[in-house]
């Protein structure tokens, strides 16, 4: 599941992982790659992978995706 979670979040184009280290400093401290961060906690904390997706509001607006608690 983990590796075809990578390689959709990778292809999609939605993941910057500038953007995400620089607006989430407390993921720099993890020695996580930033993809593998989002995927393990950070959509879930609702971190957002770039400045072209937010997580809060895709999961509120898709609310089989929030009652699943899956990945968005």
């Amino acid at each position: 599941m983990f590796k075809s979670e990578y390689n959709v979040i990778k292809k999609s184009g939605l993941f910057d992982e500038d953007y995400y280290y620089r607006m989430y400093e407390d993921v720099k401290g993890t020695n996580l790659e930033a993809i593998k961060h989002y995927i393990e906690c950070g959509w879930k904390g609702g971190k957002n992978p770039s400045d072209k997706y937010d997580t809060k509001d895709y999961v509120d607006t898709n609310k089989d995706v929030r009652d699943a608690n899956v990945n968005p």
